[in-house]
Formats: C-alpha cells, sequence, structure tokens
C-alpha cells in the first residue's frame, strides 16, 4: 500500500496567521491511516516544518522504509503535511467566502447589465427585508431589458464561482 497524502491527514490544527511571517505559522496532529503518529510544528519565521514521530509514528515509517512499501521517508513526511497545511488554510478560506456570498444574496442583489466589465457586478442593498422580498425585488430586476443575469436567481454555487476566484 503506497503511503500518499490521501493516507496522512492533521488533526487539531492550529493556525496562526498573527505569528506568520515567512512561513505558515502552525502545529497539528499527524494522522496515518487513522493513528496519530506525531506532531507537526513550524513557528513561522522562514524555517521548515518539524515533524516529531511518537513510537507508533516510528514503528510505522520503519515497516513502510523496510517493505519498500513507497518513498517515504522525514522529507517526504514533511513535505506532505505542508501540502495538508496549504490545503487546510485553503479550505478555511474557501468556507470563509462562501459564509460571506451567502450574506450577501441575502441582503442584496447582485446582477450586471449588458456590456457590464466581466466579474463587475452592481448592488441593490436590501438589508433588512426578509428573503422572499429580496427574491421578490431581483425578479425584478432581471426583468429589466439591460439586466444580464442576477447573481440572486443562479444556483448558489455558480453565482460563487463568478464572485469568488477558488483555484
Amino acid at each position: 500500500m503506497p503511503a500518499t497524502k490521501t493516507l496522512v491527514t492533521l488533526k487539531r490544527f492550529q493556525h496562526y496567521p498573527r505569528m506568520s511571517e515567512e512561513t505558515i505559522a502552525f502545529n497539528a496532529d499527524i494522522v496515518y491511516e487513522g493513528v496519530t503518529v506525531g506532531t507537526a510544528e513550524n513557528d513561522g519565521h522562514g524555517g521548515c516544518t518539524f515533524v516529531h514521530l511518537n513510537d507508533k509514528g516510528k514503528n510505522i515509517l520503519n515497516i513502510v522504509k523496510a517493505n519498500a512499501l513507497a518513498e517515504f521517508d522525514d522529507d517526504s513526511l514533511q513535505s506532505i503535511v505542508d501540502d495538508l497545511v496549504g490545503k487546510a488554510i485553503h479550505d478555511k478560506w474557501v468556507a470563509n467566502q462562501r459564509k460571506k456570498v451567502a450574506k450577501e444574496l441575502a441582503t442584496k442583489v447582485l446582477f450586471n447589465r449588458k456590456g457590464d466589465k466581466e466579474g463587475s457586478f452592481r448592488t441593490y442593498d436590501l438589508k433588512g427585508k426578509s428573503p422572499a422580498e429580496v427574491i421578490a425585488f431581483a425578479q425584478q430586476v432581471a426583468g429589466k431589458p439591460d439586466v444580464e443575469r442576477v447573481l440572486n436567481l443562479m444556483p448558489f454555487e455558480e453565482a460563487f464561482q463568478l464572485l469568488v476566484r477558488v483555484d
């Protein structure tokens, strides 16, 4: 069984953005196939990620190496952890963006007119209005001949992709 990123996960991941200077400051437990095998940390000052394996982790790493199950060593584990940290931070950012877009669509009508620059949207702020009132107003806006699209009337995922660039 190859040692891949899918077999390694992070639990109890804590990101410290205020401490991150040249690298990402974090700490986390490293889990391999459901077993906590150690911890990982980076102080955020430009150094490498430190991986500290517990006894179980050292035994598993030795078995993987001895059986040539994969090119898997301390350096590749460090690289896998760094990739997982980047993914965790990205996933958290995307989740926060989803919340912001949902809030925007609940309180504003977002639309563009024919000829508007791609990716730019106009808004009508409807704070204090009910969701039904926001949708009713969005339908009125959509009925205007110069309106190209109204994001409130689109499936959420499609509207989200238009508003937020997720790479």
